[in-house]
C-alpha cells in the first residue's frame, strides 16, 4: 500500500568575436575595368551567452502498455492477471470478493456502486455518464508466527481517506488492536504494515499487499476508491497454488483473458462484465460472507503448503504482478 547545497562558480569569460573570414575570394577584373567595390563585411556574431540554454529535451516515449506493477484490480474495475491478459469486474453492490486465497493468507475486497463522467477528449459538449462501480473496502487474514499460527486481520476503508487523500489501516495481531495512519509502522511476527499518505503496503516473506486510495469523482456513490495490488516472488506461487478472482492467475503461466466492458465515447453507459472467460466458474462462486472470511467454492486457507521438493514442477511467477487499468 504500498538537502541540497549550492555550488558558486567564477563569472564566465566572455571570449572577444571571432575574426571574420571573407565569404568568398574577390573576383578578378580585366585591368581596363574599373574594379568593383570590395563587398561589405558580414557584421560580427554575437558574443554567446554566459549560460546557453540546453537543447530542448527530446519527446518521452510513450508509456508501456503493461500496467505498472504492484496495482493488479483498479479504478472501476479493471483486472491485469499475474501472467497477462485482463478483464472488467463490476461485482454487486455492497458484496465481498476473494480477491486472493492462499495457505494462510486471504485477501478480501468489497465492490460499491457508482455513478461518474467521463469527458469526451474530441469534444467538451459531449461526456459519457457511466454507472459502474469502484473497490471501497481491502481485508487481509494471515496465520503469522509460524507454528504458532497467530491470526492477523487488517482493514483498509475507502470512507476513512480524509481530505488530503491520506489512507490508514485498522486490525489485530493476536487479538491486540493496532492502527496505522500516515508515516507509521506496525510488525506482527514477520508481517509489516507500512502507510504512507496515499498508500499502504502489507507485506511478509515472498508477498506484498499494495493499497492505494484516490477520489473517485463519482456523481453518486463512494467518494475515495482503492485500488489493489499483489505481488509474488520466489516460489510463492508453487508451493501456495493461490486462487481467488486474482490469485488464480498464477496457477499457469498462459495470459487469462475475460469479458471487458467497451465504453462508448458519449450518452449512458452501464457496466456488466464479470470477469467472465477468465476465472474460474462465475462471480458469485467468489463471494464470501463478511469482511474477514475466508470460505468460498475455491478456498485455500486452510491448506498446506507443498513441500519445497515439488515446487520445481511449477514455473515460477514474475517478481512482480502486472496491474489493472
Amino acid at each position: 500500500g504500498w538537502g541540497s547545497s549550492n555550488c558558486l562558480f567564477p563569472p564566465a569569460t566572455v571570449p572577444p568575436p571571432p575574426s571574420i573570414a571573407p565569404p568568398f575570394p574577390p573576383v578578378p577584373v580585366p585591368a581596363s575595368a574599373p574594379a568593383p567595390p570590395p563587398p561589405p563585411a558580414a557584421p560580427p556574431p554575437p558574443p554567446p551567452s554566459a549560460s546557453p540554454s540546453p537543447p530542448p529535451p527530446s519527446a518521452s516515449p510513450s508509456p508501456p502498455a503493461t500496467a505498472p506493477p504492484d496495482q493488479v484490480m483498479e479504478k472501476d474495475p479493471h483486472i491485469h492477471f499475474a501472467h497477462g491478459g485482463q478483464a472488467d469486474f463490476r461485482g454487486r453492490d455492497g458484496q465481498l470478493y476473494a480477491f486472493l486465497s492462499a495457505p494462510g493468507l486471504a485477501v478480501n475486497l468489497k465492490t460499491q456502486d457508482a455513478t461518474f463522467d467521463v469527458p469526451n477528449i474530441h469534444s467538451s459538449s459531449n461526456t459519457l455518464l457511466v454507472d459502474g462501480s469502484f473497490i471501497t473496502e481491502v481485508h487481509l487474514i494471515a496465520l503469522v508466527g509460524g507454528a504458532k499460527r497467530k491470526l492477523l486481520r487488517a482493514s483498509c476503508l475507502g470512507g476513512e481517506i480524509d481530505e488530503n487523500n491520506h489512507l490508514a489501516v485498522r486490525g489485530d495481531c493476536g487479538g491486540r488492536p493496532f492502527y496505522v495512519k500516515r508515516g507509521g509502522r506496525r510488525t506482527c511476527d514477520e508481517l509489516t504494515v507500512r502507510v504512507r499518505h496515499a498508500s499502504a503496503t502489507i507485506s511478509a516473506g515472498n508477498w506484498s499487499v499494495a493499497i492505494k486510495g484516490a477520489r473517485s469523482y463519482a456523481t453518486a456513490g463512494p467518494e475515495h476508491r482503492l485500488d489493489l495490488g499483489f505481488s509474488a516472488m520466489g516460489d510463492f506461487a508453487a508451493r501456495n497454488q493461490p486462487h481467488g478472482l486474482f490469485g488464480q492467475s498464477f496457477s499457469s503461466p498462459l495470459p487469462r483473458v475475460g469479458k471487458v466492458d467497451v465504453y462508448p465515447t458519449s450518452g449512458h453507459f452501464r457496466t456488466s462484465a464479470m470477469a467472465e472467460g477468465a476465472i474460474d466458474g462465475e462471480a458469485a462462486s467468489y463471494e464470501v460472507a463478511s469482511p474477514y472470511a475466508t470460505a468460498f467454492h475455491f478456498t485455500r486457507f486452510d491448506e498446506r503448503l507443498q513441500p519445497q521438493d515439488q515446487t520445481t514442477e511449477t514455473p515460477p511467477p514474475p517478481s512482480e504482478a502486472g496491474a489493472a487499468r
